[in-house]
């Protein structure tokens, strides 16, 4: 799902910062937290629902630009 994310994030003309966790022994991750979990800036968006949500409400963009992810 996060290539799906980084996608439409470029194609916004946004150039996201992808951290890949390192998987336990088993290939599983070691946390209940939702993944991938979104940063704009320095606020939490959530996961992948909150990307699309904001995306589709039209405030996405704004919060991109103010984070300065944006040059438009």
């Amino acid at each position: 799902m996060s290539r799906v994310v980084t996608q439409l994030l470029y194609s916004l003309g946004a150039n996201p910062r992808v951290v890949e966790l390192a998987a336990n022994d088993d290939g599983f991750l070691d946390t209940p937290e939702e993944l991938p979990f979104i940063l704009v800036g320095r606020h939490a968006l959530g996961g992948v629902d909150k990307l699309f949500s904001a995306h589709i409400a039209g405030n996405l963009i704004p919060q991109l630009k103010a984070a300065g992810a944006l040059w438009l």
